[in-house]
């Protein structure tokens, strides 16, 4: 929306204010989201009843043991790719706020965008290795931790474990035509063809 808004020219800030209520519904969805992540006191309960409420859910349990999927639609979990993407919503929405000069909801954000930046480095870095992890449940190579740095920029190519993490998916996941596989131990179509997506992100990189 920030991108298309910018790209009408005068109209800009119009577009984003016409917009602005639905934006921030999918937001608060993420700040309620974060929150249980994040662990904030008496949360949990809170944030359970109002997505069953708002959001319609109604396998209250499920929901909550498995909190998102991967990209892959294969694994359930916590993952860097889903952290990723709210990390760059949160700054997305502080940048419209900017546009739309609505500063009283903006500092808000950026503590949210701080406290998941800080959960990612405190709970998808392996320490020892200094890798990037795809989840905080195994240490499988994952192709989909690259979009930490493209398209959702929560880090920058020149950090040490993103250069690492970079040499371990050349090991592990590079075909034998240069491509790339998904992640570490993927099946598809006999386990050793490369995906263009997975490739053309390497290549962004």
């Amino acid at each position: 929306f920030l991108v298309m808004a910018r790209k009408t020219g005068k109209k800009d800030t119009k577009f984003l204010k016409d917009n602005l209520k639905m934006l921030e519904k999918a937001t608060k969805f993420l700040e309620k989201y974060m929150d249980y992540i994040l662990g904030k006191e008496e949360t949990e309960d809170k944030v359970r009843m109002e997505l069953e409420k708002d959001y319609n859910y109604k396998e209250r349990d499920e929901i909550y043991k498995h909190p998102s999927y991967d990209l892959w639609e294969n694994t359930e979990g916590i993952h860097l790719y889903s952290l990723s993407a709210i990390y760059s919503a949160f700054d997305s929405m502080i940048k419209t706020y900017d546009e739309v000069f609505e500063l009283f909801e903006k500092n808000r954000l950026k503590q949210y965008k701080r406290d998941t930046k800080k959960y990612i480095l405190d709970n998808l870095v392996d320490k020892k290795m200094n890798v990037l992890l795809r989840n905080t449940t195994d240490r499988l190579v994952d192709i989909s931790v690259v979009a930490s740095l493209f398209p959702f920029r929560v880090f920058e190519k020149n950090d040490k474990f993103v250069q690492n993490t970079v040499d371990q998916i050349n090991m592990t996941l590079r075909t034998y035509s240069g491509g790339y596989l998904r992640y570490q131990g993927d099946g598809y179509l006999g386990g050793n063809n490369p995906w263009i997506i997975a490739t053309g992100w390497m290549g962004l990189y």
